[in-house]
């Protein structure tokens, strides 16, 4: 038995565009490059000093507040560790537990 096969070839004609060659991507180039302008920080990103700035204000804004001291001055009472401490000294051992970790804070709501 005899098969014949026929192959047909089609010439095409592609054109392939050149790829156009870009600068590699950085922050100064980008559009986040006025942000050394306007921001606190004159920087890219925000230096420690800077973060514990932003800590006391946002911690004085939360003192100011008549709800926040009493409800920590509340459950400073209620807790059967307190051993003798007044509210201030409680409220300096917040303080320093919240600055401890408000970079780690700050970062999750960004």
């Amino acid at each position: 038995k005899i098969v014949k096969t026929q192959t047909i070839t089609h010439v095409e004609s592609i054109e392939v565009k050149a790829v156009e060659v870009r600068d590699p991507w950085t922050l100064p180039t980008s559009i986040f490059k006025a942000r050394v302008k306007e921001c606190d920080s004159h920087n890219f990103h925000d230096a420690p000093a800077l973060m514990e700035k932003m800590f006391e204000r946002d911690y004085q804004r939360a003192c100011a507040k008549e709800k926040f001291t009493s409800m920590m001055a509340r459950e400073h009472k209620a807790n059967t560790k307190a051993n003798g401490k007044d509210d201030k000294a409680m409220l300096a051992e917040v303080h320093d537990v919240l600055l401890e970790y408000y970079q780690m804070w700050y970062s999750a709501f960004l």
